[in-house]
This record gives C-alpha cells, structure tokens and sequence, in this order.
C-alpha cells in the first residue's frame, strides 16, 4: 500500500483506553510511544514529563456544544433555550473543564471555517442571570415555593446526555459547581433551572447550541 519511501516500522499496535487517567499513566509509563485528543486537565502535567512532546496543531476546529430536541416537551419553548443560554458562563466552564485550553463560542461555527458570520454570532445573548429571570417571567414561567419554574403545570426540567465522557473527575465537578451556582443565582431571584452550556437562536424555534470551542488539539 505504501511505497517510494516503505514505511520505517515493522508494526504499529493500536489500543483503546476508554479511561483518560489510566491512558495518561500509560504514556508517562513508557507503556504508549503516541496518543491523540489527550484529557485537557493533563496537557500541563504533560509537558513536563522528560521525553514526552505535546503537539498542537493551529485552528484545528473541534466544537463542543448542548443542542436542544426541541419537539420535547419544556425544550419546546424558546425562552427556556434562551434564558439557559443567558444563565451559565461559557467562560467559567471553559476555564473549569477546559483548564484553559477552550475558548468561548458566540455561534455554533468556529470563527476559523469560512461560513462564519461575525453578524449571527454577535445575536447570542451575553452571560446575564437577571436578563434570563425576565425573559422567563414574561414568557410565563413563574417560580413556584420551592424555587423551580413552572407554567400550565409544567416544571421548567430537563435531562441532558452526553456523548463520551474524557474531562475526567475533577472536571465534571468544577462543572457542576458552575453550573449549581448560575441556577442558585437564577432561582433567588426568578427560579430558573438552567442546563449546562445550553443555548437558544433568539425567537427561533429551531434547535440551538451554546458551544465551548476547544483550542487547537493537542498530540503526544
């Protein structure tokens, strides 16, 4: 398959390691020579390791981001996506799980690929958990005593699923900390129950996004 140079090993041995802190054992082990989309909690350690090289690649555009099922029931409202959107901070949990290494997004498109539009991205509400409370309260969803919003009898929760898990215990607790304060901020003054990372396209019913981007990944 190859020729004109013959590649210059006899052979290559792939294995999957699904537990990110068992992967990062390996390499320092000696036990792996190469693995790609390391956790982002461990590129600093990384780098100090003697005879290990992290490798970054420049405007390498890998998105993370909440979408909305919006046919389901709560999601199905605008002002929920929205006001999500308005009560978490993607810097916060950029700094948190992404240690520093993921940049906030205004827009589903990373600013790197040629179809991003400057005009869009700048619709996207701010981070604003009083701005969020409003645009509830006036879509009609009123605290109830415990603090949960609620309309026509509906409680203003859902349930969000994720694709893989690689941020790696600490990670997912400073996340959850960030994500329990903007929803304890919400709810003093307004009740809301925001999601993570969760976004709306202002006054659309269409599925929405609220993406985290990811800098340039990096390769051992």
């Amino acid at each position: 398959m190859y020729k004109d140079p013959k590649p210059q090993v006899d052979q290559i041995v792939w294995k999957i390691v699904p537990e990110a802190n068992t992967m990062m054992a390996a390499m320092q082990a000696r036990q792996a020579d190469v693995t790609y989309y390391p956790p982002h909690f461990s590129i600093d350690t990384m780098k100090r390791v003697p005879g290990i090289t992290v490798q970054q690649q420049k405007d390498y555009i890998y998105d993370v981001f909440v979408g909305f099922r919006v046919s389901k029931p709560v999601v199905d409202d605008p002002a929920i996506r929205r006001a999500a959107n308005m009560a978490i901070s993607q810097e916060a949990i950029a700094k948190a799980v992404y240690f520093g290494y993921g940049t906030p997004l205004r827009s589903l498109l990373s600013p790197a690929v040629v179809d991003f539009d400057a005009e869009a991205a700048a619709m996207m509400p701010p981070y604003d958990p009083a701005g969020a409370a409003k645009v509830l309260d006036e879509a009609g969803w009123k605290p109830s005593p415990d603090g949960i919003r609620v309309k026509n009898g509906q409680w203003a929760t859902f349930l969000i699923y994720g694709l893989r898990n690689d941020t790696g215990r600490a990670s997912r607790r400073r996340c959850r900390r960030i994500c329990a304060g903007s929803a304890s901020t919400c709810r003093s003054s307004s009740g809301t129950r925001p999601s993570a990372g969760a976004s709306s396209q202002p006054r659309k019913s269409t599925p929405s996004s609220c993406p985290i981007r990811r800098e340039p990944r990096p390769r051992h």
